[in-house]
């Protein structure tokens, strides 16, 4: 039989800061999978259309702050 990973307590302890830090869990799984798609799965027309979405993103937010 294999060690565990983490004691028993510690994986409390884990479970109690995903439940108070909610949002900021979903942001990191999120943003974890959507690494993953970029790097492994995405074909070169993904790759492209991922390219206009980031472009368009951070041309919106440049015309908010000059505003």
């Amino acid at each position: 039989m294999t060690k565990p990973k983490y004691t028993e307590a510690q994986r409390e302890a884990n479970e109690r800061w995903r439940k108070k830090h909610r949002e900021r869990t979903q942001y990191l799984n999120k943003r974890s999978i959507t690494k993953h798609f970029i790097a492994d799965l995405a074909t070169d027309d993904d790759l492209r259309e991922v390219q206009k979405w980031v472009l368009d993103r951070l041309n919106k937010k440049n015309k908010k702050s000059i505003q």
